[in-house]
């Protein structure tokens, strides 16, 4: 007889149930989380901002299209880099991937607008 069976059965117990450990997830107020962001769930992100969200001190650089310096979503901060299709040091968005795909990586998160980011501290180049 396990120890929940006696335990149910003593005088004065109305109700018993089994000890267990929970752990909580990270999600993100960020309204296209839930619905349309199927790739940070697939990668487990949620459970691994258990553990870290990024750092300020990681910098990724994305070579890409450029990014919109001005988008709602580009806040975390940026470091300067070299636009290379322009031969310039504007990275200004040219066709609008490269801000997507930074936003990916670095986007702001639990704003309560658009998108959560994998690297939610982290900056991008």
């Amino acid at each position: 007889m396990g120890a929940l069976s006696s335990l149910s059965r003593a005088s004065g117990v109305r109700y018993v149930e089994p000890n267990g450990t929970v752990h909580g997830t990270d999600s993100p107020n960020d309204p296209y989380f839930p619905t349309y962001q199927w790739g940070p769930q697939r990668i487990g992100a949620p459970t691994a901002w258990d553990t870290t969200t990024g750092s300020a001190s990681v910098i990724v650089a994305v070579l890409d299209t450029g990014l919109d310096m001005s988008h709602a979503e580009m806040t975390n901060g940026f470091v300067a880099g070299h636009d290379f299709v322009n031969a310039d040091s504007d990275p200004a968005d040219d066709h609008g991937h490269g801000t997507h795909v930074a936003g990916i990586v670095g986007a702001a998160t639990n704003n309560g607008i658009g998108v959560a980011s994998i690297g939610r501290e982290t900056r991008v180049m």
